[in-house]
């Protein structure tokens, strides 16, 4: 079955003008330069500390870049962003009203002949297309890099539809809300969670994994927060890493998991009511307080913690 789904929760940023690549390449993570008209990134912008405030997908346009990420971060972003900009040629506009974001979920196995779709996906991965009703870009592919995500046994291609909020597909197309959660469920298989207002500020982009996944140019200049994290990067200091896991419930994002102890392991980073995928400790406290490093050999590493309701879930480590 085809799935078209409404993700209100997403807004967008757009950076505009002469300067805008070359002044956002001092904000971000990923390389702008390797943006074309086909090729998007994934994204960071982190504060001195290394720590992300916002976490997006991104494509260079004819006037600039523009940014999918929570919608309730886009202000803060640009609070945030707009005491940097001030001697560039270069805006920052909030474009949440101006487009809707839709994930289009396609079974490559359906024999129903279902043609519930908005538009046809670029076959590759992160690879993106022009459209009349705006830009539609490849999020998973049966094509997709297996080294950068976790196998999964279903073969579906997810695409993101960044539409003109005026052109209502709604009205043309049985665009669904309520299956917003298989959306959730798709993106934490393949293992990718978004900052949050619960998460900004709270983490560096390792422990989103976002070293994994092509998030982090290791040999792009200079960006705010740079030195943090290469220097997580080449010395090996990463302790918390992605883990993916399961409750009876589903689970609010910030959720905080213990060990069994009570002592504080980890955080539910993002939640789908089949699974979630959280920020955990890769090295387990051992009985004095202080850090052992899990058996590496053993993959993959899986830990029991628990809810503060006392529930028992198991957790395991995303990527070697």
């Amino acid at each position: 079955m085809n799935h078209v789904i409404h993700l209100p929760e997403y807004g967008f940023l757009s950076i505009s003008g002469k300067d805008a690549t070359k002044f956002f390449q001092g904000y971000t993570t990923c390389e702008l330069n390797d943006l074309n008209s086909t090729q998007s990134a994934i994204g960071a912008t982190c504060n001195l500390k290394g720590r992300m405030l916002a976490s997006y997908r991104i494509i260079s346009i004819d006037d600039g870049l523009l940014m999918r990420m929570d919608r309730c971060l886009v202000e803060p972003m640009i609070e945030f962003l707009k005491k940097y900009i001030v001697f560039s040629k270069a805006s920052l506009h909030d474009l949440s009203d101006s487009y809707r974001c839709y994930g289009q979920i396609t079974d490559a196995s359906d024999s129903t002949g279902s043609t519930n779709t908005i538009i046809s996906c670029p076959p590759e991965k992160d690879h993106w297309l022009q459209t009349m009703l705006g830009p539609v870009i490849c999020v998973e592919s049966e094509n997709s890099d297996t080294k950068s995500a976790p196998a999964t046994d279903t073969k579906t291609q997810r695409c993101e539809l960044w539409l003109d909020g005026s052109s209502a597909p709604e009205q043309s197309l049985p665009v669904s809300d309520s299956d917003a959660d298989l959306w959730h469920q798709a993106e934490i298989a393949q293992g990718l969670a978004w900052v949050t207002t619960e998460t900004s500020e709270e983490f560096i982009p390792q422990m989103f994994d976002y070293d994994k996944v092509g998030a982090i140019s290791f040999e792009k200049g200079c960006y705010l927060g740079q030195e943090i994290v290469a220097r997580m990067q080449y010395r090996g200091a990463v302790k918390r890493r992605l883990h993916t896991g399961s409750a009876t419930s589903k689970q609010a994002t910030g959720t905080t998991l213990l060990d069994a102890k009570g002592r504080n392991a980890g955080m539910i980073v993002a939640a789908s009511s089949a699974n979630f995928l959280a920020v955990v400790q890769v090295h387990a406290p051992d009985q004095a307080g202080n850090e052992e490093q899990q058996d590496e050999g053993h993959w993959p590493i899986e830990r029991n913690l628990l809810l503060a309701n006392g529930e028992s879930v198991e957790v395991r480590q995303l990527r070697q």
